[in-house]
């Protein structure tokens, strides 16, 4: 594993910092598998990347980590002024092919990102190219394109590469910032995986508000409660507000106050579900529901009492009573 102060993992995702210094790598080193025939298949979301000809990031494939610099073949998003794009790279000698995706890939966006890496495959439709790539959409919203998108020769005018494959940064001055969230790394002899239209993720709709919260009106330091109802996948996130301020900890569907003192009559109670549905933030906040606290006024009653020595009684009062 190379180049692995550049990554973290967190939230269920690999989450990939800019390197300091190109290429970084991040690999699936282990024994067994073709290190020449291989393919990278990966759900990929650009969250800041520079322009110019030194940020780049995507996947690799044959990389031999021995060799200085790490060379092998990679795939990466590229913005160098002229329209954002992938190319091909045989890493440290020379840029290979683009394509450019119709629109351009954007910042916050899941892609698929596929790569296949197979010296003058005939098995992919043409002696001549030895790498394969593919882009698209990655909400559900797309199939997999059936062919090829992007093809590179660099055999005979190079080596062949051999190694191992993986993630790939670099970054020769300016912001390469990306999420991983799922990655398939296979070699020759595997069976084909296809990405289907809407198998990950799943349909994803915005959060919106189902069930508003209701006005309340209770007793003095009586229990106070709030609810609402959401809809939206992947589920929702809330956070409960009073008088526009978040209060603490209050992220459930229910917002209980267990003795609502006389000094929040009249406050102000709304909440706000948020969550991200094909690559879009969605936030729906709900009506504002005023919460009336009544200052408990009724005097005691005296229901009996009973002495129980020279210094001490025992009184008793209807429940609910202020004394």
């Amino acid at each position: 594993m190379l180049g692995a102060n550049a990554y973290t993992v967190a939230n269920g995702m690999l989450h990939v910092s800019t390197p300091a210094g190109d290429p970084n790598h991040l690999l699936y080193q282990v024994a067994g598998y073709d290190n020449s025939v291989q393919e990278v298949l990966a759900r990929i979301r650009v969250t800041n990347f520079g322009t110019g000809d030194g940020p780049r990031g995507g996947i690799a494939t044959t990389v031999d980590p021995n060799a200085s610099p790490a060379g092998g073949i990679d795939l990466h998003f590229r913005d160098e002024n002229f329209g954002r794009h992938i190319e091909f790279l045989d890493d440290g000698l020379v840029w290979g092919t683009e394509y450019y995706l119709s629109p351009a890939w954007q910042n916050n966006v899941w892609y698929w990102l596929r790569m296949r890496h197979e010296p003058n495959a005939a098995s992919q439709g043409g002696a001549t190219n030895d790498v394969f790539g593919k882009i698209w959409l990655a909400d559900g919203s797309q199939a997999e394109p059936a062919a090829w998108q992007d093809v590179f020769d660099y055999i005979p005018a190079r080596t062949a590469r051999t190694g191992y494959a993986g993630i790939v940064a670099g970054s020769l001055g300016g912001t390469s910032e990306f999420d991983v969230d799922y990655i398939l790394i296979k070699a020759a002899g595997l069976p084909s995986i296809v990405v289907a239209p809407a198998a990950f993720p799943l349909v994803q709709t915005p959060a919106t508000i189902t069930n508003q919260p209701a006005d309340l009106t209770v007793t003095e330091l009586s229990t106070a409660s709030f609810s609402v109802g959401v809809s939206g996948n992947p589920p929702p996130t809330l956070q409960w507000y009073t008088n526009g301020a978040a209060i603490s900890g209050q992220t459930n569907s229910i917002y209980t106050i267990p003795s609502a003192p006389l000094s929040d009559h009249g406050a102000l109670v709304s909440v706000v579900a948020a969550n991200i549905a094909s690559n879009v933030t969605y936030m729906a906040t709900s009506r504002v529901a005023t919460l009336t606290v009544n200052a408990d006024t009724t005097p005691p009653v005296l229901l009996g009492a009973q002495t129980l020595d020279c210094r001490k009684c025992r009184s008793s009062f209807p429940s609910g009573s202020a004394a």
